[in-house]
Parts: structure tokens; C-alpha cells; sequence
């Protein structure tokens, strides 16, 4: 057990390497605040808020509500690449929402990928 005054990493899992395909995160991120260290995951590549979710040991719902906050103060800087139905290949074009869609209107199939979000 570790000692009660130790200090312990506040990104368990992005302190002890498990960065899901994000390849040149360092771990400079456990003296930032949540949204700094979602600001820095994105600027270094594009991911979904599901990935966000699980580096940052959120729920997806947890990461898309960040997402809209970090939305609203990098103004312009945050970009979505608009989900797809990987069926038809609909793409999502327009869609406000930062969340995935249930279903294609297309083609009506479930399997959705992205949206994925980048920081410039």
C-alpha cells in the first residue's frame, strides 16, 4: 500500500504510458488541470471523445461536456472531423452536436465512427 503522503498521479493512465495511439504525449500533463491536459492531447492528433474518455478516465458523456467548454474558449482552433457510417460511408456534415450520431440516415446501420476533434 502506498503511503498516505505520497503523492500519487492525478492521470493514472496517462502517467504510466497508456496513451491509446497518441504518440508523442510525454506526461508533462499531471500539473495541468483537466482541460489543459484535453487541450494538449488535441493538439497533438485528432480523437474521438470516447478516446478522450479513456485516457482521461472519464465517461464519454464527461468528455463531450470538456469537449463543448474547450469549444467555446479556443474560439476557432478546435476542429471536428465529421463522423461516418463505415457501411455507406455517409459522412455527417453540419451536425452541431458534439456527440456521435445514433444511426445513418442512409442506410439505417449503427456503426458510427467519430466524430474526431483536433486542437490547431
Amino acid at each position: 500500500m502506498a503511503d498516505p503522503g505520497e503523492a500519487r498521479p492525478l492521470w493514472p493512465r496517462l502517467e504510466a504510458g497508456c496513451t491509446a495511439g497518441v504518440s508523442s504525449f510525454t506526461g508533462a500533463a499531471v500539473s495541468q488541470t483537466l482541460r489543459q491536459t484535453m487541450a494538449q492531447l488535441l493538439r497533438e492528433g485528432p480523437l474521438t471523445a470516447r478516446e478522450l474518455a479513456e485516457l482521461l478516465l472519464l465517461t464519454p458523456q464527461e468528455a463531450e461536456h470538456h469537449l463543448r467548454h474547450l469549444e467555446r474558449s479556443h474560439k476557432h482552433r478546435l476542429r471536428v472531423e465529421p463522423a461516418r457510417c463505415r457501411a455507406c460511408g455517409y459522412r455527417f456534415r453540419g451536425r452541431r452536436r458534439l456527440d456521435a450520431p445514433g444511426r445513418c440516415p442512409r442506410c439505417k446501420e449503427q456503426r458510427i465512427d467519430g466524430p474526431w476533434f483536433r486542437l490547431e
